[in-house]
């Protein structure tokens, strides 16, 4: 029996599939991978994808406007406060000041656009330990000392509140709602 040329290059061709399939099964059975570096791209992702259709989770709470003065101040207070919790969204922790909104494109693009209005005439002050902050626009913001007496008083609800003649928006910890 004589094999022709035809069927060796046939057998040549199983035996090397063979052998790229069983390389291939073994691969797969022992492979490892590391995606811990994909974290800071899923969180800007998840961030861009909760702003874009208006899904930044919350505790379940309105805004009080019992203390409710300039409108157009209280506005921006919101405004910067959704800036707030797009930052903690994307880098998961509070900003330590005004400044380091800058690091979100959108609020520089945004800044620029407007003038550095909010950055120049807000301020926010972090409580870290509680997770919740204190905005303030167009005032000086209250010193951490009367924030601290205040702070004990109110923990669920986001409220705008007169403190020392100076209106600010208290936000409460937005992760862990019951």
């Amino acid at each position: 029996m004589r094999i022709t040329f035809g069927f060796r290059c046939l057998l040549a061709t199983v035996a090397i599939l063979a052998v790229v399939v069983a390389y291939g099964w073994y691969s797969l059975q022992h492979i490892q991978i590391d995606a811990s570096g994909l974290a800071p791209f899923v969180n800007k992702l998840a961030a861009t994808v909760e702003v874009a259709t208006l899904s930044v989770h919350r505790c379940p709470s309105t805004a009080e406007y019992t203390h409710a003065r300039d409108r157009k101040v209280e506005a921006t207070m919101l405004y910067v406060a959704s800036i707030v919790d797009f930052y903690e969204t994307t880098f998961g922790r509070l900003p330590h000041s005004i400044a380091d909104l800058d690091k979100l494109p959108t609020f520089r693009n945004a800044e620029q656009l407007n003038g550095q209005k909010v950055k120049t005439n807000c301020s926010i002050q972090p409580m870290q330990s509680i997770g919740a902050y204190v905005v303030s626009c167009g005032a000086k913001m209250p010193s951490p000392e009367r924030l601290g007496p205040f702070l004990r008083g109110v923990l669920r609800e986001q409220t705008f509140v007169s403190l020392d003649g100076t209106e600010v928006l208290y936000v409460p910890q937005t992760k862990g709602c019951s």
